[in-house]
């Protein structure tokens, strides 16, 4: 495990294979990034691997870092706070789904996933739907699952968390 009070957050290695086969492993804390800084991290990389020359930054992390410190954008974020708080403050009933088996006494996080692609066929007709609704394909997906948990809750009132990276600052807007 890291050490959060001693560098490093982040740890590289390389695995070879053979003479033409290696694994480039690099483990980092999620105090160090989030998905959208690891997309960019992978995405440079892999520019590097092949040959390509990065694009000049317009801004470093510092300035974001300034930026998102300002006393206006405390404030804002402090209104989006509340907002919410507001918003649920009332929260509303755990779903109730229908399950396969009980539920064990103690509450665990391991879990499984299921994958899966929708056909081109249904992905042209999303797509198509999306567009004529106004609606990115990502809203237009998230009201099916809330459609779906509700038809097998028999709840209305469902809230559904997504995970944002929160950059709104208009030099950021390229970098993603």
């Amino acid at each position: 495990p890291f050490d959060l009070a001693r560098c490093p957050l982040l740890r590289v290695g390389l695995i070879r294979v053979s003479d033409q086969q290696h694994f480039l492993l690099i483990d980092m804390h999620h105090i160090v990034t989030d998905g959208v800084s690891t997309d960019i991290l992978v995405r440079d990389f892999m520019s590097l691997y092949t040959g390509q020359a990065l694009k000049a930054l317009r801004i470093q992390y510092k300035d974001y870092a300034c930026w998102q410190q300002e006393s206006g954008q405390q404030e804002q974020i402090l209104l989006q706070q509340s907002f919410w708080q507001q918003l649920y403050c009332d929260m509303p009933e755990p779903l109730q789904l229908p399950y396969d088996y009980g539920r064990p006494a103690i509450r665990r996080t391991e879990g499984a996933m299921l994958q899966g692609c929708f056909s081109a066929d249904l992905t042209k007709d999303l797509r198509s739907l999306s567009e004529r609704s106004g609606v990115s394909m990502f809203m237009l997906v998230l009201s099916l699952y809330h459609v779906l948990l509700s038809k097998l809750s028999g709840q209305q009132d469902i809230v559904i968390g997504t995970p944002t990276a929160g950059r709104s600052h208009a030099d950021l807007e390229d970098v993603m």
